[in-house]
């Protein structure tokens, strides 16, 4: 058989069909989604795939099949890649239909041998990584003999990996015209953040604005919930609708510090043109949203309550339909046009940012919590990343996920943990310590005292229908009388 071309799909997954071969892959974190459709041969312990593609294929559900059991169910032939290596599989023809089979996997390490599930049947090849770990683990042999070093070369780093970014998609875009080349006059937006004003998202802004051409403006995306506070008498529902009941998204955590951070970085770079998209979400949207487009890119197997608000959150701020926030006039509604969509996602797994990672070095000690974080890293293509990038490509633009980036990540893998987190100091300070440090040279005074907050909470989206969510099934939830 002839060689086919290559196709790549982004920076970090590729397809490649060769000689009657095709190899396929994730990156090692799994930034972007990979799926497949599986089928079993005629024999019992055969497996093939008949399809690979970014997200589940299936009719658009309606409102009347608002249960995500029923769409689970159409699904159960998907599965997620997993981000566990470079799959090689023989390219075999049926009578009507082409699929893959005999697969093969070579994995990124031996840790992430353990990425696939059981129900994957495939031969491991040779570990493409023996000697290396990109997981979390702290390692020696990196000379930062202080914390102002440390800080500096995480600064530098950060920078780099950013300006490569913004380059590549710059050059990218010209290349395949997806995007008009802008002349020195254009003011739109290819970059855009969600943005929640807190420490990630504003370091990563602030590093942004240094790697953009000034002629662009930067689309700072900021989503919050409208919120049903429930009669305090009664517990039906049919009063949820009444106008006295519900919340203004104005005062979700997450807008405030948008609008106080986005004060900010105005002062710090007056000359860029900072679009603050405030994206508010009324009540009434949310189950046909939910329904036709959330519940089908969480499949396959994202099904919990946390996975259906962290969804409604993600996909509401990457569709960037809102108002165009204006101090001083009327407010317009806007959508962004960036193509490019920078998050903050896998900071806290690095640098202990989590509650409960504090709660595990105070009670178990050091080394628990580094295996803590060596695990969480190594898990976080299985438990947000593919569900993430199928939530923001749906509206056709790409994530950009500059703490996830192999040179960040083997920097702070090998940084002292006690540069990581301060146990000493109050909430809001001592977790995510060098990020902290970093944001105090960028001059970013407030954001670098921010806690950390849940963007289903900050944005309100875990309890915008006054519903007390439980743990387990987004199929179900519990009313509570309570506004909190």
């Amino acid at each position: 058989m002839s060689a086919f071309s290559l196709h790549l799909l982004s920076k970090e997954n590729f397809l490649k069909v060769e000689y009657g071969r095709i190899y396929f892959a994730r990156d090692r974190f799994g930034r972007h989604s990979v799926v497949a459709k599986r089928f079993l041969g005629a024999k019992e312990d055969q497996f093939h795939i008949s399809l690979i593609s970014s997200n589940v294929i299936f009719s658009t559900p309606t409102l009347s099949e608002a249960s995500l059991k029923s769409l689970e169910n159409n699904a159960q032939d998907w599965f997620e890649i997993p981000a566990s290596g470079i799959f090689v599989s023989q390219i075999a023809f049926a009578k009507d239909s082409i699929f893959l089979s005999d697969i093969s996997l070579y994995p990124w390490s031996n840790e992430h041998l353990t990425l696939c599930p059981s129900n994957f049947p495939v031969s491991v090849g040779r570990i493409l990584h023996k000697n290396e770990s990109y997981i979390g683990i702290t390692l020696p042999s990196l000379v930062l003999t202080t914390l102002k070093e440390a800080q500096q070369e995480f600064l530098d780093l950060l920078l780099t990996v950013i300006r490569d970014s913004v380059n590549w998609d710059l050059s990218f875009d010209k290349i395949s015209n997806l995007l008009n080349s802008p002349d020195e006059n254009w003011s739109g937006s290819f970059f855009g953040l969600l943005f929640s004003g807190g420490l990630d998202s504003s370091v990563i802004a602030a590093l942004v604005d240094r790697c953009v051409p000034t002629n662009y403006s930067i689309d700072l995306i900021n989503v919050a919930f409208q919120r049903v506070c429930p009669s305090q008498s009664t517990n039906d529902n049919t009063n949820f609708q009444d106008g006295n009941n519900l919340v203004s998204a104005e005062e979700a955590p997450d807008r405030q510090t948008a609008l106080k951070s986005y004060e900010e970085l105005c002062k710090l770079s007056p000359q860029r043109k900072w679009n603050l998209i405030k994206v508010n979400v009324d009540v009434s949207e949310i189950q046909e949203a939910r329904v036709k487009h959330v519940w089908p890119l969480l499949l396959p197997g994202h099904t919990t309550v946390l996975d259906d608000s962290l969804g409604l959150a993600l996909w509401f701020a990457a569709r960037g339909q809102g108002v165009l926030h204006n101090p001083n006039g009327v407010e317009v509604k806007c959508t962004s046009s960036a193509k490019f969509l920078f998050l903050g996602s896998g900071i806290d797994e690095q640098l202990a940012g989590y509650a409960r990672h504090l709660t595990t070095y105070k009670k178990f000690g050091r080394e628990a919590l580094l295996k803590e974080l060596s695990k969480e890293l190594l898990y976080i293509s299985n438990r947000n990343l593919g569900r993430d990038d199928r939530l923001i490509s749906a509206h056709g633009r790409m994530a950009r996920l500059p703490y996830l980036d192999e040179r960040i990540v083997g920097f702070l893998a090998k940084i002292p943990l006690e540069f990581k987190i301060n146990p000493d100091l109050p909430k809001g300070q001592g977790e995510k310590f060098l990020l902290r440090k970093v944001a105090e040279m960028l001059n970013l005074n407030y954001a670098s005292k921010q806690p950390k907050r849940a963007m289903q909470f900050g944005s309100r989206a875990a309890k915008a229908e006054g519903f007390k969510r439980l743990t387990g099934s987004a199929d179900q939830v519990q009313f509570t009388n309570q506004c909190e």
